[in-house]
């Protein structure tokens, strides 16, 4: 893995690889999670779920001043709705029974970071088992956790999280 690449880059790097689809190069700079749907969106099917995000709410009153994060959502709405659904530990677990859902976290509490810079991660359901693939320099760490670890560091991250069907599985 290319230590240049940020973290939603690497994310969408793994996700092709597991579903075995062959893919151009892929931009290593992706920051915003629609950035990583609207290049995800070019090679499958997926859907982007919020809830609570301070982002997408001062989009949608028109309050948001970053240009780059303003287009990348409107490309994004333009293939679909952005939803805005809780996540539970019910809705974990639903959305992670075919799929794979790549997830806006608390960098603080997956890397131990000093303030929260949000970090994306992979995650999937094994079995009973839910599965964090942690994009690091050179290499994805993979970390078993709960429900809860997953809940506790979304919630501070407006809940953002892409859901890729697992095809190829």
């Amino acid at each position: 893995m290319k230590k240049n690449r940020l973290c939603g880059s690497k994310c969408v790097l793994l996700i092709l690889d597991k579903l075995n689809i062959e893919h151009k190069d892929i931009d290593p700079n992706l920051y915003f999670i629609t950035d990583i749907a609207n290049t995800l969106k070019q090679y499958i099917d997926i859907d982007l779920y919020c809830y609570n995000s301070n982002l997408y709410t001062d989009y949608k009153l028109n309050k948001l001043p970053i240009k780059e994060a303003i287009d990348s959502i409107k490309e994004y709405e333009q293939y679909k709705s952005i939803q805005e659904i809780k996540l539970t530990k019910n809705t974990l677990l639903k959305e992670l029974k075919d799929n794979y859902l790549i997830m806006n976290v608390d960098s603080r509490i997956i890397n131990n970071t000093e303030s929260n810079t949000g970090h994306y991660i992979v995650v999937e359901l094994n079995n009973d088992t839910i599965k964090v693939y942690n994009p690091e320099q050179t290499r994805f760490v993979e970390l078993n956790k709960t429900p809860e670890e997953i809940l506790e560091m979304t919630e501070n991250n407006g809940n953002w999280r892409i859901k890729i069907r697992r095809k190829y599985d």
